[in-house]
């Protein structure tokens, strides 16, 4: 089955850290299909009695100036693709007039094309919260994402593997299904199970693992490709980032939970999830609700 993942691509072809690492995690023989989205600013709004030939022409002028800027992104992000080795047969580009706010657009389209994943580059996203902060209601703010994100900050192409974060939640057994479903047609790389482990006994461990372990077989991921690892004691947060960074896994796979305001808070409902966020330097953020 295909895995079909939109890749948000920003105005600046230089920080295009998606599609880096979709080009670095994935072999060119995967059976994958990526469409590259962008979502322009349509320019200054023409208010109805200020409206005349010199305004909305202005108006239009300035909207096909970012159209023009944005669809050199998505060529310049096609190009890294194809020279990398991907199937251009296999690679769309979609550019769409904003309609609400940039966040706003990508998670719409994200929910409307029943994509796998939706794939954000981390410079991208701190310009996307601002614009989201600035205009979107207290209602907006709290309606969560169905699909999964991945958001990436600069790639490192010697990184693999993918550390799942297990805590028995609902919204981690949900990443576990996506981890073993993106992993399934990339055998290269294998996956750790991580428990971190406060109040947990060894019996309830043991649970965790084995349902996440029978996810993984219902998905194709041999035995050989899965192993385990317990932390015990201390912050979260803290003791992922600090093997992630150790063990320089690719990406990092975490359930939301909790709740949250802001864009972050949107799309990584719970405070370890931000604070994977803003401490992983080269690995990317799976997030799953």
């Amino acid at each position: 089955m295909n895995r079909h993942l939109l890749v948000a691509v920003s105005d600046n072809p230089r920080a295009i850290h998606g599609v880096r690492f979709v080009s670095s995690f994935f072999s060119t023989e995967t059976d994958l299909k990526l469409t590259l989205f962008a979502a322009f600013p349509t320019g200054p709004k023409v208010w109805l009695e200020e409206q005349s030939y010199e305004t909305m022409n202005e108006a239009a002028a300035t909207s096909g100036k970012y159209e023009q800027q944005f669809r050199r992104a998505l060529n310049t992000a096609r190009t890294m693709l194809t020279s990398g080795g991907f199937d251009a047969a296999n690679i769309d580009q979609k550019c769409v007039p904003q309609s609400g706010t940039r966040v706003e657009d990508i998670i719409k389209e994200g929910e409307r094309g029943l994509y796998d994943a939706v794939v954000l580059g981390k410079r991208g996203l701190a310009k996307l919260e601002q614009l989201m902060e600035q205009s979107v209601s207290e209602e907006m703010v709290k309606r969560r994402s169905n699909v999964p994100t991945w958001i990436c900050r600069t790639p490192d192409e010697d990184n693999s593997n993918v550390l799942l974060c297990l805590d028995g939640s609902e919204s981690s057994y949900r990443m576990a299904d996506h981890v073993g479903f993106i992993l399934g047609l990339e055998p290269r790389h294998h996956v750790t199970l991580l428990h971190v482990r406060n109040n947990t006994s060894a019996q309830e461990t043991s649970a965790i693992f084995n349902q996440a372990r029978q996810i993984m077989n219902d998905n194709a991921i041999g035995a050989e490709r899965i192993h385990e690892q317990i932390l015990d004691g201390g912050r979260p947060a803290a003791a992922i980032l600090d093997m992630a960074h150790r063990e320089r896994f690719a990406a990092i796979g975490v359930g939301r939970t909790g709740t949250g305001k802001g864009l972050l808070g949107r799309l990584f409902i719970g405070s370890v999830s931000k604070e994977l966020l803003k401490g992983l330097s080269s690995s990317a953020l799976w997030v799953c609700g």
